[in-house]
C-alpha cells in the first residue's frame, strides 16, 4: 500500500469554476502525485495513466442541480447568488493531503447510440484525499441555494481503463455502490 506523502499539504495549481455547467475542478500538479506501488499494478492490468490530474468539487450532477435552482430565479437574484458562489470558490481553503487508500472502481454506462442502446465499461484507480474545507464550502453553497447537495468523496483519478474520462462519483453512497476494491 502507498504511504501518505508525509501528511504533506498540497494546493491546486489552478481552480476552474465553469459558469455554464456549474462544475468546479481543482487542477493538481503532476509532481504532487506519488505513483509508488501502483504503476506496476496498473501496467499489468492494462490501465493508462491520466495525463492531467484534478479533484472534482462540483461534478455534472451537482452542477445540474445548481443550474436548476438558478434558472428559477429572477435575473438580478441569479447574478447575486452566482457572485456569492464565485466568492465562496475564491475564499475556500482548497488545501488537501493524499490519503493512503487507493481503490479500483468500475462502472457500466448505458447510452443511446442512434436507435439502439449501447453500454460502455469504465474502470479507474483512484486515490482518496482529505480536504477539510470541502464540507464548509458545501454548507455555504447549500445555504446560498436553499438546497441540500452532498459533496463527492474527494479523490484524484490516477489511472483509467476504457474511456479516459474516468468515473464520476457524486456522493459517498454512490462510491460505496461501485464496490470499491482496495489496491494493495
Amino acid at each position: 500500500m502507498a504511504e501518505v506523502q508525509n501528511n504533506q499539504l498540497f494546493y491546486p495549481k489552478s481552480v476552474s469554476f465553469d459558469e455554464e455547467k456549474f462544475t468546479l475542478l481543482l487542477h493538481i500538479d503532476d509532481a504532487a502525485v506519488n505513483f509508488d506501488n501502483i504503476s506496476d499494478i496498473a501496467a499489468q492490468n492494462g490501465f493508462d495513466k491520466k495525463n492531467k490530474f484534478h479533484i472534482t468539487v462540483i461534478g455534472f450532477k451537482n452542477g445540474a442541480a445548481i443550474q436548476r435552482v438558478l434558472d428559477e430565479l429572477p435575473r438580478d437574484e441569479k447574478q447575486k447568488i452566482l457572485q456569492h458562489i464565485r466568492s465562496l470558490v475564491a475564499r475556500a481553503d482548497w488545501g488537501f493531503t493524499f490519503l493512503p487508500e487507493r481503490y479500483h472502481i468500475a462502472k457500466n454506462y448505458s447510452f443511446r447510440s442512434g436507435a439502439t442502446m449501447a453500454t460502455e465499461h469504465r474502470e479507474s484507480y483512484i486515490q482518496l484525499v482529505s480536504m477539510p474545507d470541502m464540507i464548509t464550502f458545501y454548507d455555504a453553497l447549500n445555504s446560498a441555494l436553499g438546497i441540500r447537495l452532498e459533496p463527492p468523496p474527494p479523490h484524484v483519478t490516477l489511472y483509467t481503463k476504457g474511456n479516459t474520462m474516468g468515473i464520476g462519483i457524486n456522493s459517498q453512497e454512490e462510491f460505496l455502490k461501485l464496490n470499491p476494491k482496495l489496491i494493495s
